[in-house]
């Protein structure tokens, strides 16, 4: 067989020689196609202005993300929840005693371990993963299409900076998900398969992107979908010529081995086929169908300055057949993700989550059709036409709405002073608190936790509320009656702030629950670490870890039980321990305590001297007055009782103990 000349066209419609550099005749500085195999070399020039705007564009990512701290997801927590746990020796359980695999990112947990492991602060490690996997992704960009003269440059650049413009890329820099993590290891993915499309694409290459595709996998479990898509568009760009197949196998063997792992330890430790958090968020739906369709539109709106450049460049360099490989891959896996997305109906997140992989494939796509329009020597009104495009998508992805929510978004910060507070106040009693906002809280706190919408609950989520699929992604479980039967101590509703009323099915039910309302009472407790935050939590009056104990001829009331003067704040007193705040404008309350007939003795722990009123609600009579203490007989049934300090000060009342006989 006649060997090939240099420069001529391959079967697979790429070609062997090199690309011309814009403004330099043929035969001079060129650019190897990014579907091409790039032969090893010692280290040039080129490869240090690879480096150096790889290093420039990460520069700009880290300085655009910055605009959006300190803004971290709420779910984040729940998955640091898991790492925490794990490396307490808890195993990847969200309480002792239950296993539900509420995490969909179990590389990205394992990882949040490691590093806590080496001593680093699970939070702190989730920025510095998510910084990580940022300046991994630009590289990756970088890598595929290194420049070989300044000249060449231009392809690097293009592709780096659509990266480190991204709106949401730079938010899940440091959101504290596996969003960058995606990102990294299908950009490296993606960078490895391109080489595939060259005459003789390497194994070994193939090989090495499958393991990331792998990896991809348990990263996420849609990543299998990328890996479809990869594998899909390696067969539409090579025309599925028999040569393909032994790179698909390659390909696919990582994305099922990894698959095949964690199927068999999900199996193994938690008995489910499919993960709980799926089961809470996948509800298919025409709704659904819609708001993803939705979500893929609005989120693209940003993107259209580039595809118009992808576009232009693609019109100016028809004719040339080298590289059109490189343009098919992305397309087919961007139409196979957009497609998912838009059935699974998108996703809840601020900062457009799931558009991360999106964002990467479209800056290949940029890189490439810029490489393309430098090889056709596109004329200068093209250059100029891609110039204002890439100024007018820097600017739109800088005034992304979505992108700004997060700068506004502050509510998930709450979560650490009352999570912080609720450990010190009552972590040596280990109550149980049923949550709406099921990250900040529970992580800070490491109280047990009921997850009120279900992704860290398996009751719930194997029991969905009728027409579930057409509400909103990710919120649609609860069940009221389910909750009040596990009997918590503490329910906290919609936000770590707290609030009166429902805001999702489960807490609806509870709130019109007529046994809820005779069952708890709402108290405000006040956490200040690191700031001042106030957070109304429904509390359980009599029993469990928190409410009245009684036993024969003795009722303790615990301080944040005297809750009834909205006004009133649970703290913590001068010794750490936690009280009910009172002062003469602001006394604290008991309403509706049952007391039996006879002789009683009351008597107040507090760090001042308390003045004391106790009523009979049956026929409205003061039974005694005092300081600290008072002796009353009672006919029976319910009392009310009202504290005040004698001085004018903050009074810290801790616990009010009515002792029957003399």
């Amino acid at each position: 067989m006649k060997r090939r000349e240099r420069g001529s066209r391959t079967e697979s419609g790429s070609t062997t020689g090199r690309s011309p550099v814009p403004g330099r005749e043929r035969g001079q500085h060129e650019t190897t196609p990014v579907g091409s195999a790039r032969p090893a070399a010692a280290p040039t020039t080129a490869d240090g202005l690879g480096v150096f705007l790889a290093v420039l564009a990460f520069g700009v990512l880290a300085l655009h993300a910055s605009r959006y701290l300190p803004f971290i997801a709420d779910d984040a927590f729940i998955s640091l929840r898991y790492a925490d746990r794990f490396l307490h020796g808890h195993g990847l359980t969200w309480n002792d005693g239950e296993r539900v695999e509420g995490y969909s990112n179990l590389l990205w947990v394992l990882l949040c371990s490691g590093l806590g492991a080496a001593g680093i602060d699970l939070v702190t490690a989730a920025r510095l993963l998510g910084f990580a996997g940022g300046a991994a992704t630009v590289a990756a960009l970088a890598w595929a299409f290194a420049p070989a003269s300044a000249g060449g440059a231009l392809p690097a650049l293009a592709g780096t900076l659509a990266i480190a413009l991204a709106a949401p890329i730079a938010v899940w820099t440091i959101g504290g998900l596996e969003g960058t993590l995606v990102t990294a290891l299908l950009a490296w993915a993606v960078a490895l398969t391109l080489r595939l499309l060259a005459p003789d694409p390497s194994r070994r290459a193939a090989t090495v992107s499958g393991v990331l595709l792998g990896l991809l996998c348990i990263t996420r479990p849609d990543g299998f979908v990328l890996a479809l898509g990869t594998i899909a568009g390696v067969m539409v760009a090579r025309r599925c010529m028999p040569a393909t197949r032994p790179l698909v196998l390659r390909l696919a063997a990582g994305p099922l081995a990894f698959t095949l792992a964690q199927l068999t330890f999900r199996l193994a430790y938690y008995g489910e086929w499919i993960a709980n958090s799926a089961r809470v968020k996948l509800g298919f739906s025409i709704a659904h169908l819609g708001s993803g369709l939705l979500y893929l539109v609005d989120g693209l709106f940003g993107y259209a300055p580039l595809v118009l450049g992808v576009a232009l460049a693609w019109g100016v360099s028809r004719r040339l057949r080298d590289g059109r490989g490189a343009m098919v891959l992305p397309v087919v896996v961007a139409l196979v993700w957009a497609a998912y997305v838009a059935v699974i109906g998108g996703d809840l997140f601020p900062g457009r989550r799931f558009l991360l992989p999106l964002c990467v494939l479209l800056a290949f796509l940029a890189a490439e059709a810029v490489r393309r329009a430098g090889a056709a020597r596109a004329p200068a009104w093209a250059w100029g036409t891609l110039a204002v495009l890439a100024l007018v998508f820097g600017g739109l992805q800088l005034a992304d709405p979505a992108a700004a929510r997060t700068r506004l978004e502050r509510w998930e910060l709450d979560g650490k002073p009352v999570g912080k507070f609720l450990a010190r106040a009552f972590g040596d009693r280990a109550p149980l608190i049923a949550v709406d906002p099921a990250g900040a809280v529970p992580y800070w706190s490491r109280l047990p936790a009921i997850d009120m919408l279900g992704l860290n609950d398996r009751w719930l989520a194997h029991h969905p509320p009728p027409g579930f699929g057409s509400g909103r992604l990710g919120h649609e479980l609860g069940n009221g009656r389910y909750v009040l039967s596990r009997k918590p101590d503490l329910v906290l509703l919609c936000l770590p702030t707290g609030r009166d009323t429902g805001c999702f099915i489960g807490g609806k039910q509870l709130v019109a629950d007529p046994e809820f309302q005779a069952s708890y009472r709402l108290a405000t407790y006040e956490g200040d670490e690191p700031f001042r935050v106030r957070s109304r939590i429904w509390t359980r009056r009599e029993g469990g870890a928190l409410g009245i104990a009684r036993s024969p001829g003795r009722v303790v009331v615990p301080g944040w039980q005297l809750s009834a003067n909205p006004a009133s704040v649970v703290g913590l007193d001068a010794t750490g321990r936690p009280a009910m705040h009172a002062t003469q404008q602001t006394p604290a309350l008991l309403v509706g305590l049952e007391l039996p007939a006879g002789l009683w003795r009351l008597a107040i722990d507090s760090d001042t001297q308390m003045r004391v009123e106790l009523r009979d609600v049956a026929h409205g009579t003061v039974l005694g007055r005092g300081v600290d203490t008072l002796t009353f007989v009672h006919p029976g049934g319910l009392v009310d009782l009202g504290v005040m300090p004698v001085a004018n000060v903050l009074a810290h009342v801790r616990a009010v103990t009515f002792t029957a006989g003399p």
